[in-house]
């Protein structure tokens, strides 16, 4: 299985640069490609061959959809659009079908939105409307092949903290799952296998849920360095995620085991510093549903 991260930006732009490694090996990422434009806070996700940028900001916002061949090497190419441009969403994937959720607008200032948008994978085009979040929200994504659960970003103190879910083989809104143990700014890089969820930090926690059930987020771990704007992907027994530390675009790579509770530790560098990449693998928690 290979991590992507596509496209980041650090305090003096916004860069195209793809650049990926290996779960199994770890060490410093390598030279992936470009990006069709210098491209942040998009959501990204993958099928076991294809991955997809969904939106984001370049550094406007855009309502570009763009595909890459992940076991490959190469530039992206365009795949179709959004149904409106947006930024700061998340992405979840089954098999065949990537789902974009929620985000912001600019029209002209921020607006939170509760859209959600699916194309499939292996075909070219636009995305269809599938169904809306419970609130108009900014968002974090886990997966299992079948459900997709997300958190739900608000400014109203009673709402930063939410989680829902949907089905990703059907269409229709989001139903309510739980709450994080602390509410998150966007953007927390958050992964999964097939079972269990960690939604990322955004400051120092690390919270976990299993994908399958309903309920409140419980602590996974707390970092010792705050960290933000991070991004992430997974295989079946290791999540990894990079942000930036105050700040400073961070080169750091961290890493998790799923099964363990407890301790973070590093996985390698990024060869090229950023936050609000576009993380995305190939054999994360969602593949193997329809």
């Amino acid at each position: 299985g290979r991590a992507v991260w596509a496209g980041n930006q650090d305090p003096d732009g916004t860069y195209a640069h793809i650049q990926f490694t290996n779960f199994t090996t770890g060490g410093e990422t390598q030279y992936f490609g470009e990006l069709l434009a210098g491209t942040r806070g998009g959501g990204g996700t993958a099928g076991t061959t294809r991955g997809l940028v969904m939106g984001g900001s370049a550094p406007g916002l855009v309502n570009t959809i763009q595909y890459i061949t992940v076991p490959a090497q190469g530039d992206a190419i365009d795949f179709g659009d959004l149904t409106a441009a947006r930024g700061n969403g998340a992405c979840v994937a089954s098999s065949t079908r990537a789902i974009a959720v929620a985000g912001y607008e600019s029209t002209p200032g921020i607006v939170y939105q509760n859209e959600i948008d699916y194309v499939e994978i292996s075909t070219l085009g636009n995305a269809a409307d599938f169904g809306d979040t419970i609130i108009d929200c900014l968002t974090s994504c886990v997966q299992s092949p079948t459900r997709g659960v997300f958190s739900q970003s608000n400014p109203s103190p009673s709402s930063n903290n939410t989680i829902a879910y949907i089905t990703i083989a059907s269409k229709g809104n989001a139903v309510h799952f739980g709450q994080l143990s602390v509410g998150r700014a966007p953007k927390e890089g958050s992964s999964s296998n097939t079972t269990r969820g960690v939604f990322g930090p955004d400051g120092t926690t690390l919270d976990y849920i299993t994908i399958a059930s309903r309920g409140n987020a419980q602590a996974f771990t707390e970092l010792t360095t705050s960290t933000a704007a991070t991004a992430a992907s997974a295989s079946q027994t290791r999540f990894v995620f990079s942000g930036k530390v105050g700040p400073a675009a961070s080169t750091a790579i961290s890493s998790g085991q799923f099964a363990t509770l407890g301790s973070v530790t590093s996985f390698g560098d990024l060869c090229m510093a950023g936050y609000n990449a576009q993380a995305m693998s190939n054999c994360h928690g969602g593949l193997g549903g329809y």
